[in-house]
Order: structure tokens, then sequence, then C-alpha cells
């Protein structure tokens, strides 16, 4: 994990999917859980909002490097309970619509978005997540001595 967990609510994101609606089955968003971000996904874990649904996790992921769109959203005045709302747009078709807790403070959230940025766009093209753990290995491996061939 690049940094801790933080506190969101998963909204839905206008998609009839996981909202109950024409397709039937329970409600699961709004979810409350956490956000985790590790140098290769953004991962969300939780459970719906709704106790009546049941205790059915909700996770949605995706890649870091198929972010394409990163935007602050303006929450309905009914969520007193939150500060701060992201969307999070993937070219694998995932969106994430998260909302912060109120115990998350403004600076932890530009935190997590620079982090994203760093990950995203890092400087070198080392520093991507298929360079880094090549070179975790490299480490650990040692290297072979050259056999002289008599000739």
């Amino acid at each position: 994990f690049v940094m801790d967990g933080l506190r969101v609510y998963l909204l839905p994101d206008g998609r009839e999917e996981a909202t109950g609606g024409v397709l039937g089955g329970p409600p699961i968003l709004p979810a409350e859980g956490a956000v985790f971000l590790t140098t290769y996904r953004i991962v969300f874990k939780g459970m719906p909002s709704d106790p009546l649904v049941g205790e059915q996790v909700v996770t949605r992921s995706f890649p870091i490097g198929s972010l394409t769109k990163e935007k602050k959203i303006s929450l309905p005045v009914s969520m007193h309970f939150v500060q701060e709302g992201l969307q999070l747009r993937s070219c694998t078709f995932q969106l994430l619509k998260i909302a912060f807790d109120e115990e998350v403070g403004s600076d932890q959230v530009e935190v997590f978005r620079k982090h994203i940025h760093k990950l995203r766009y890092p400087q070198y093209v080392h520093g991507i997540f298929a360079f880094t753990v090549g070179q975790i290995q490299k480490q650990v491996l040692e290297p072979r001595q050259k056999e002289k061939n008599p000739s």
C-alpha cells in the first residue's frame, strides 16, 4: 500500500447496475468503506449503506495506469456527513464516484490526489509498476559468475 485507506462513500454513478432499478436485485450503492491506493491499483472495499441489503461486500478497483480523468465533484446538500468528492474515470470502463467522510481532512484528500498523479505519471519510465517489480527481483537474485571455456 502506498498510503493508509481513507473512509469514503461510494456513490451511484448514474448507471443502473448495483442500484436495483430495472435489473432487479438489492441496491448496493451507496456503500461505505475505504479507498486504498497501491502501486498498481485504486481499490474501494466496503458494505452497502442500506442495512436491509445484507452483509454483501462491495469491491471496485482499476489499475492506476488506466486512469483517464480525475475531477472534484460537488455533493448534494443532503449529504451533510461528507466534505469533498472525487470522480475517477478509467479507460477500463470503471467509474469510482467517491465522497470522503467528515473525519478525512482536506489535506489527506490532497495527499491522496498527489499520490495518484505521482503513480499515474511518474517522472521516469523506470518508476512505473512493471519496472519497479523488476528492480526488486534483481536485488534478490545473485549475479552469475561466467565460466571460462578452455580453448
